[in-house]
C-alpha cells in the first residue's frame, strides 16, 4: 500500500511566539526538547491529529464531488 505523510511544522520561533502570547513566556531548551520527543503521547494531540485526517479526507471528497459535477 502506498503510503501518504502529511507533515505539519513549526520552527523555534512560531513556537515561542505561539507560547509567549498565550502562555506569558517563552520556552526553556528543556520544554522545547519536551516537545520533539514527546508530543505524541499527548492526548489532546492525538485527538487533534485524528481531526486533522478527517478534515484532509472531507476536503478531498468535496473536491472530487465538485469535479464529478463538472463532468
Amino acid at each position: 500500500m502506498e503510503e501518504i505523510l502529511l507533515t505539519v511544522e513549526f520552527d523555534t520561533d512560531e513556537i515561542q511566539s505561539f507560547a509567549e502570547a498565550n502562555f506569558g513566556r517563552e520556552l526553556t531548551k528543556v520544554e522545547l526538547d519536551e516537545i520533539k520527543m514527546s508530543w505524541y503521547l499527548d492526548e489532546d494531540v492525538c485527538w487533534s491529529r485524528t481531526q486533522l485526517l478527517a478534515s484532509a479526507i472531507k476536503m478531498a471528497i468535496k473536491s472530487s464531488d465538485i469535479e464529478l459535477a463538472k463532468s
